[in-house]
């Protein structure tokens, strides 16, 4: 049996007794699956609630409310498999994490036949262990998909990122996307329990003053407002600059990036030419190196140490050639890169608003720069306005800057009116200082004044007495 099932696997036919939820077996051939439309709107629903950030549990407890039976319920209501005791649980709508954790994790949704993930010790026994993914037999297109690749990869990658409730019992949008310039580190997501302080700080500046560390980095604050206002903002411009201007767009990703790989690519090349040139030189004196032994020019303990050495280089050379080839394969699927980012776009009429689907389908990384102040001196850095940068990483195309379309007129006078409000600005905050001053002075001498009215007399001198000698 176990080698009749071996076969069959390795020819693509499923081997699950029990088609996973959303699929059922073809009543013309029962070792194809077809997919069960009900249940299949169910996992594309599992899917989106996933791309909308929401853990688990949230959404089990969005199914549950939504009355959308369990799995081993609905299979055993339809007759399609057979759980024992399924109907009779007191809740047919009490989904479990588990369930969520599996249909997330599961490839046959891209239409792809799994086999050999799991396998028994020995016939006698009951249980199953898990094998690693390279042990798996995965074959593609076999059946009609539930999920297409680019959601499936997103929800992937989103669940490597744990994701907290906040104080207020909610999960941040940003959780995992939001990084330090200076160390790399992840930024946390910090709130109070009002709601009146939200913002993201340095997770290693947090984790080394929580530890009395003095080398650490620096708090890298930024409000969480500032960031969805400036990633609305980059998602706003450059959608609509595609949607008006999709062949420009191309092009000017397209220059870019060859301006990137044209260098790159030239010193690939030269350093992949090298390394063969080298190879093919120690083969030689591989060769050379034999003869000498066989003519017992060398000793046989001569020709074992050199002949490891000449191995060991060439192997290094090897591997370098495979990575510098990597590197290059991934340039060249740049192209498709952009045409991606296109239909991603296209997926949208308009974003009117920063959803948490729009931010896990947009956004690679939001990285964090240390804020600048325009008066700050050394006895106190944080004087005059505070200005930060925040660099915004967007899927497939990285950091692309929208053109700007303004003439230079209207640059200039953009200047002129940011250097008067800034100097408005820097008048306020002087007045403002030195009312602060003033004030400070005189609640000082208003202390001093009290402190001089309640200071205990002095005795006096006693009168000398007439008939004192």
């Amino acid at each position: 049996m176990r080698s009749s099932l071996q076969t069959k696997g390795k020819k693509g036919i499923p081997l699950s007794s029990r088609p996973p939820y959303g699929y059922i077996r073809n009543p013309e051939n029962l070792s194809s699956w077809i997919v069960d439309e009900t249940a299949a709107t169910v996992v594309r629903r599992i899917y989106a609630l996933a791309l909308e950030g929401l853990p688990l549990f949230e959404i089990a407890r969005t199914l549950h409310d939504e009355k959308i039976e369990r799995p081993s319920y609905h299979q055993t209501k339809h007759g399609y498999v057979t759980y024992a005791g399924a109907l009779d649980a007191e809740n047919p709508y009490a989904w479990h994490e588990s369930n969520i954790k599996t249909i997330l994790g599961r490839e046959e949704y891209l239409g792809h036949v799994v086999n050999f993930r799991v396998r028994k010790p020995s016939f006698k026994s009951k249980k199953q262990e898990f094998l690693p993914k390279e042990d798996w037999s995965i074959f593609e297109d076999v059946h009609e998909p539930i999920v297409d690749k680019e959601t499936w990869e997103l929800v992937q990658q989103l669940r490597k990122t744990k994701r907290r409730r906040d104080s207020l019992g909610e999960v941040s949008p940003l959780t995992g996307l939001v990084r330090c310039e200076t160390c790399g580190g992840k930024m946390y997501h910090h709130r109070s329990k009002k709601g009146n302080h939200d913002y993201y700080e340095c997770a290693n500046y947090s984790n080394s003053r929580a530890k009395f560390v003095q080398d650490h980095c620096s708090p890298h604050s930024v409000p969480s407002k500032s960031i969805k206002a400036i990633l609305l903002d980059v998602v706003q411009k450059t959608t609509a600059f595609v949607r008006e201007h999709e062949d420009e767009f191309i092009k000017m990703v397209q220059e870019d990036s060859s301006l990137r790989q044209g260098e790159t690519l030239k010193n690939h090349s030269r350093k992949i030419a090298k390394n063969e040139r080298r190879i093919a030189e120690l083969d030689k004196l591989f060769s050379n190196l034999y003869e000498d032994k066989v003519q017992g020019v060398i000793t046989a303990e001569r020709f074992a140490q050199m002949s490891a050495g000449f191995e060991q280089e060439q192997q290094k050379l090897r591997e370098d050639n495979e990575t510098l080839q990597s590197e290059v394969e991934v340039f060249k699927k740049d192209n498709e890169k952009v045409n991606k980012f296109v239909s991603l776009v296209q997926k949208y009429t308009r974003i009117e608003e920063l959803t948490p689907i729009v931010i896990n389908e947009f956004i690679e990384s939001i990285i964090i720069h240390e804020a600048v102040w325009s008066e700050a001196t050394e006895e106190n850095r944080r004087l005059g306005t505070r200005s930060q940068r925040i660099d915004v990483h967007l899927k497939y195309i990285g950091d692309f800057s929208v053109p700007d379309n303004r003439t230079a007129d209207e640059i200039e006078a953009e200047r002129i009116a940011e250097e008067k409000a800034e100097a408005r600005r820097k008048k306020q905050r002087e007045y403002a200082r030195k009312k602060l001053a003033e004030k400070k002075a005189a609640k000082e001498k208003e202390k001093a004044d009290a402190e001089k009215e309640t200071a205990p007399q002095g005795n006096p001198a006693p009168k000398k007495s007439k008939n004192s000698a």
